[in-house]
């Protein structure tokens, strides 16, 4: 059974905590430091400096003295998971399955239908505005290669906060009117920044001292709010989602609009892909990207030529430890001539993680 030291010596910290939403800052980071932070809808509500040490990773919290330590740490303070809970969320990232049993897997073909079944309640994608908005055409989205690999979802600020108050109450018990209230304040003030801001600040005083502040309700109260339509009951937005899928499941979705981008549940060794099995031709082309957007925006510039069929995988961000097995056996399954690597990476990186060669 693997210790809760051999897991701080074997997870680097910040791949692990990009893969639960946090982002870097590359123009705050260093080559001893990596800056992330943590967004709701593109504003950004934390921030963690991971740097690594003599035997592992460490982060704190700038302006939280207390908010520090290893990747045990991390779960406790910034995800509020009991010492069962860290153990066996550690457990499912390190994995007891070697890197040559997992070479031997197949890739499977997944299908929409697959992806409903993991309660990602993916839509068909009818929404466009936001890919749009970022110059993909409608001809580009409705593409056959890009058939059930780009979905719409829903997003409901009711259900972000009651995830928020539950989490809070994982860090100081909340009794259930006050619970009760929490939610009638959003709605009243139709989810608005401010409240979630006020919310966040909240979060971090039971952080620091283990008990809600005085009068927060009150807080709460007095934060700016819209004005909700008559009879709302929530506040819904549509996102477009492209789910990432391992070589069994989609396990994870990127979730996007022009205020929000994080992915759905840890990647892992997921990846999004384009389809190859719209037409008997064989692959000719694999192009890699960080995100399926950059795809989209490929595709739409640079056209393939009438003989030629691509794979387009995109990596959802940095690659993850975990990752290029899965890459290398699509490509390799591909059988194509020709690997573009058009990632924001330094491609000798992925030249060295990728033992494929072209021929």
């Amino acid at each position: 059974m693997t210790t809760f030291d051999e897991y701080k010596k074997r997870i680097d910290l910040s791949e692990y905590a990009q893969r639960q939403g946090w982002e870097v800052d590359r123009d705050k980071s260093t080559n001893t430091a990596t800056v992330l932070d943590k967004k709701v809808l593109g504003e950004t509500q934390d921030t963690i400096v991971v740097y690594k040490g003599k035997d592992h990773d460490y982060f704190y919290t700038p302006n939280h003295d207390r908010e520090k330590g290893d990747v045990i740490s991390f779960e406790r303070i910034k995800n509020g998971t009991d010492w069962k809970e860290i153990n066996d969320k550690l457990a499912r990232y390190v994995g007891d399955v070697s890197q040559e049993r997992l070479v031997s897997q197949p890739v499977n073909t997944h299908s929409h239908n697959q992806a409903f079944q993991h309660n990602f309640k993916f839509q068909m994608i009818t929404e466009t505005d936001y890919l749009e908005s970022r110059g993909i055409s409608k001809a580009t989205i409705y593409a056959e290669e890009f058939k059930d690999r780009i979905f719409n979802k829903e997003f409901s600020y009711k259900e972000f906060l009651e995830k928020g108050v539950n989490q809070l109450g994982k860090l100081t018990p909340i009794p259930e009117a006050e619970k009760k209230a929490i939610q009638e304040i959003g709605l009243e003030k139709y989810y608005s920044k401010p409240f979630f801001d006020q919310l966040k600040t909240i979060q971090g005083h039971v952080k620091d001292t283990g008990q809600l502040p005085d009068n927060y309700l009150d807080s709460l109260r007095n934060t700016y709010g819209y004005k909700a339509p008559e009879g709302a009951t929530d506040r819904i937005i549509v996102n477009t989602s492209f789910p990432l899928r391992n070589e069994e499941h989609v396990i994870a979705a990127i979730n996007r609009n022009s205020e929000y981008n994080r992915i759905e549940q840890s990647k892992e060794n997921a990846v999004w892909s384009s389809r190859t099995d719209y037409d008997k031709r064989p692959v000719n082309t694999v192009v890699i990207h960080e995100s399926p957007i950059d795809s989209l925006s490929y595709h739409q510039l640079n056209p393939p030529a009438a003989d030629e069929k691509r794979l387009y995988i995109a990596t959802a961000g940095n690659i993850s430890r975990e990752q290029p097995v899965l890459i290398e056996k699509l490509v390799k399954e591909s059988q194509a001539d020709k690997l573009i690597l058009a990632n924001d990476n330094d491609p000798g990186e992925l030249d060295r993680i990728l033992t494929w060669q072209v021929d």
